[in-house]
């Protein structure tokens, strides 16, 4: 198995990162996901603060977790 980012989502991901590292805020993430009209995972239009502090923490996004560690450096693979 391999994780596949979606395209769309690699911005927004982007931005939210930088807008907590500079900030050290989640709800200064949401406050910028709401200005910019950013709709929630699942659709919704404001985001939960809960859920913005579990994708930043999440740990395959923060490269804490290999993520198919046996095909590694296998050719072919996505």
């Amino acid at each position: 198995r391999t994780i596949v980012p979606d395209p769309e989502k690699i911005p927004i991901l982007e931005q939210m990162f930088r807008v907590y590292v500079e900030t050290q805020s989640d709800f200064k993430v949401r406050d910028w996901l709401k200005a910019h009209q950013i709709l929630s995972w699942s659709g919704k239009p404001e985001w939960a603060v809960g859920s913005i502090r579990d994708l930043l923490t999440n740990r395959v996004y923060i490269g804490e977790i290999e993520i198919n560690r046996r095909n590694k450096g296998v050719e072919g693979l996505p």
